[in-house]
């Protein structure tokens, strides 16, 4: 009795053991395919938009860079407000090798509105047009402005949703992301 019971657990043991080995080989993992998703601890979801140039940026391509990518349209209120903070850390902190991008929900904004809106505040940060609203969904941006902070090897640090931020707490973040650096 005490022999059978230990052939069923063997039995059992090397089965288990043949089916880990076999589904490990046969549906393999991308692990950072898996880890991508818009929150923080997260690797940030890739994309690809357009800019007012009509020339392509890539977040992968950025790889390496600590950035902050904020999702506004002209005629959110808190938007308006934070444009000034925004242009200030990017002022103060491209140089030092922050990337800041600014993501217009142009499906429900204008490019004339949005046009104007940056000669308006003197925004010189590159601004990316998500035409079709794809990217805001890739992100389940949800309100405006929802500001994304990633290191430099992809993660998401940390995600304000709503705003507007003030220059001390946006200045913090990215003397945070910067710390990462090298």
């Amino acid at each position: 009795m005490r022999i059978n019971r230990l052939l069923i657990y063997l039995i059992i043991l090397f089965i288990s053991a043949g089916w880990t080995a076999y589904s490990h080989f046969k549906f393999p993992v991308s692990t950072v395919e898996a880890l991508e998703a818009p929150w923080r601890g997260f690797f940030a979801p890739k994309f690809l938009l357009l800019n007012l140039e009509n020339e392509e940026t890539s977040l992968s391509e950025l790889a390496g860079a600590p950035i902050i990518v904020n999702f506004w349209a002209s005629w959110c209120t808190p938007c308006i407000t934070e444009a000034q903070a925004l242009q200030n850390v990017y002022t103060n902190y491209a140089p030092k090798g922050l990337v800041l991008l600014g993501v217009n929900m142009t499906q429900s904004d204008s490019l004339s509105d949005v046009e104007n809106f940056i000669a308006v505040h003197g925004i010189t940060f590159p601004i990316l047009l998500d035409v079709e609203g794809r990217v805001g969904r890739l992100y389940h941006v949800q309100a405006l402005p929802t500001t994304f902070f990633i290191s430099k090897d992809g993660r998401i640090q940390d995600v304000v949703v709503g705003g507007p931020m003030s220059d001390a707490l946006l200045e913090s973040k990215a003397i945070q992301l910067l710390a990462e650096m090298p």
